[in-house]
């Protein structure tokens, strides 16, 4: 959704005298309403020329115009402003006064000292396609929607997040004070026309194709602060190995751990990336004849299908049925039976960056992305106590990798080691040929060294191992982890899909996450590209009609079926 030009203001929004449109022509809407809020003109209002060139008063980087929703993220952090965005919409049961609603579109995550409230409006005298959005500054939000809270005529002190009002300001700030400890909510009731939920994502019932798992290891370079050296502080990380493990669901030949030692690591890290990218490309635009069926049994489910498998609706009269066969490199195996409805796959894999050479069309809007996710947001725990919960015959990834170890050496990879993480300070020390000794696995984190057990531990990794150097002690550490990881979670994945039929990667992304190291050790800027920057999480108020009988009351008191 994007928003520029100029629009009219409805009637009943102007007679408000509320909200401040500043003519533009020239798609920065966004930009003339934020400046508009910031110095704030005494007469003509609406004419640029009452204000300072946006140009000159915020900053635009990487900002392009006309503005969508998801830049906003960004413009609040490069000018430490916080921006809230209202629209209209179509009451559910029409008013005395036949007037729309004002609701809220987005809303900012902090609300900091300048702090601006904007409306966006749509041109609804235009039919075609191309609807033209355009921003305006609310500047006086309590009037603009006041009538539609209350009949009362008085002054309502508004909360502009949740839209509750109060009598007075003293007791909007005790609320203010409240809310920034509660759950940030609208409430909006629903009514004949919208009481209905059902899902809609149906793309997402199928299997990301691809999904890369990867883990950095640094040195932590540092500096003494005084002469007895009894304080270390650490400046910064330095990334000097990579390893990374791709899963690709439909060809196991194609899922394969890589990983590369060096200063320029993350360079290197960043052309396999690049490099997966187009052979996944080549995957997707790949042609596959689809194969025969194979069995009576295919037949039989394909004529005798009632209902799409991906949506679930029932066919009905005048559907065009087709079969739906997964993707694969090599061989296809028959699904279901499918109706045309819109279930296009994505095409994702897991990470957020718009790889533009991958694009089929020259405004490259269908292009791959790398999407970058944080896997401790959807497991937040240890990978040690993640693991505790697999059984071995589950750890089929890291099985395949070393499928020549016996049970013991198998046991004795997967169990958690230690690493002497801040002894690394130089690249050199990887070269060492033996293990520091244990109180040189010191971590400032748990304020501990190793313990007996965990050194003894490692040594006998190395001794079982042949490891020689530091270096390689540190190969074999992440590449465990790598692929501990990604057993954990695509057997999360697993159970997911079994359960609910959905891929957990298609719900989530994590809004202006960026790997520092990258930015300061390659040079590279790796755009903070999200699906969702701001996540609205709508909750719905339900009426069931539920019998729950007398009779079992006492039966069920400590658990009862429905205790809601």
């Amino acid at each position: 959704m994007r928003a520029g030009c100029w629009v009219d203001l409805p009637r009943e929004i102007m007679l408000k005298n509320a909200v401040i449109n500043v003519r533009s022509m020239d798609n920065a809407c966004f930009a003339w309403s934020v400046v508009a809020a910031l110095y704030p003109a005494e007469k003509h209002v609406n004419r640029k020329s009452s204000y300072p060139d946006y140009t000159t008063v915020l900053k635009l980087e990487g900002i392009e115009f006309p503005v969508t929703l998801k830049q906003i993220t960004k413009f609040e952090f490069l000018n430490d402003i916080s921006i809230n965005v209202f629209t209209e919409r179509e009451r559910g049961e029409k008013k005395r006064d036949d007037s729309n609603e004002i609701v809220s579109l987005r809303l900012t995550k902090e609300k900091k000292e300048k702090h601006v409230n904007l409306l966006y409006l749509q041109d609804s005298t235009r039919n075609d396609e191309n609807i033209i959005g355009h921003f305006t500054w609310i500047k006086n939000l309590s009037r603009l929607i006041g009538s539609q809270l209350s009949k009362s005529t008085k002054k309502k002190h508004l909360c502009d997040i949740c839209l509750h009002y109060f009598p007075t300001s003293e007791k909007l700030s005790l609320h203010i004070v409240d809310y920034t400890t509660t759950n940030k909510c609208v409430i909006i009731l629903s009514n004949e026309n919208d009481k209905w939920l059902s899902f809609h994502g149906h793309n997402k019932r199928e299997r990301f194709l691809f999904v890369v798992y990867a883990d950095l290891e640094c040195i932590l370079a540092k500096k003494t602060t005084d002469e007895n050296i009894s304080k270390i502080t650490y400046q910064h990380y330095k990334v000097f190995s990579v390893g990374y493990y791709v899963r690709y669901v439909y060809d196991e030949t194609m899922s394969i751990y890589k990983s590369y030692r060096g200063e320029d690591c993350v360079s290197w890290f960043v052309k396999e990336l690049y490099d997966l990218v187009h052979r996944a490309k080549t995957i997707f635009d790949k042609n596959m004849a689809m194969a025969e069926f194979t069995s009576n049994v295919e037949w039989e489910k394909f004529r005798n299908a009632t209902h799409c498998h991906i949506c679930e609706r029932p066919f009905e009269e005048g559907d065009l049925r087709v079969r739906d066969f997964i993707i694969k490199d090599i061989a296809n195996s028959f699904v279901g039976r499918v109706d045309l409805l819109p279930t296009t796959k994505e095409k994702y894999i897991s990470f957020t960056k718009h790889v533009k050479a991958t694009a089929n069309s020259k405004r490259g809007t269908d292009c791959l992305k790398l999407r970058f996710m944080d896997s401790f947001k959807f497991l937040n725990t240890s990978l040690e106590k993640l693991v505790s919960y697999l059984d071995k015959s589950k750890l089929k990834i890291i099985r395949s990798e070393f499928s020549n170890l016996d049970a013991e050496d198998f046991d004795l990879l997967t169990r958690k080691g230690v690493f002497p993480y801040e002894y690394i300070d130089s690249v050199d020390k990887l070269n060492e040929t033996s293990l520091p000794p244990p109180e040189l696995f010191y971590s400032s984190l748990t304020d501990e060294t190793a313990s007996d057990d965990d050194y003894q531990h490692a040594t006998n990794v190395c001794r079982r191992f042949c490891i020689e150097t530091l270096g390689d002690y540190s190969d074999l550490y992440l590449k465990t982890d790598v692929l501990l990881l990604a057993d954990v979670f695509e057997n999360f994945r697993d159970t997911c899909i079994e359960s609910y039929g959905l891929d957990p990667v298609y719900y989530y992304t994590l809004p202006g996450y960026t790997w520092d190291a990258m930015l300061k050790y390659t040079g590279i800027r790796f755009e903070l590209l999200t699906d969702i920057d701001m996540v609205m999480f709508i909750g719905y108020i339900l009426e069931v009609d539920l019998a729950y009988p007398q009779s079992v009351h006492d039966a069920h008191v400590d658990l009862p079926f429905s205790p809601s």
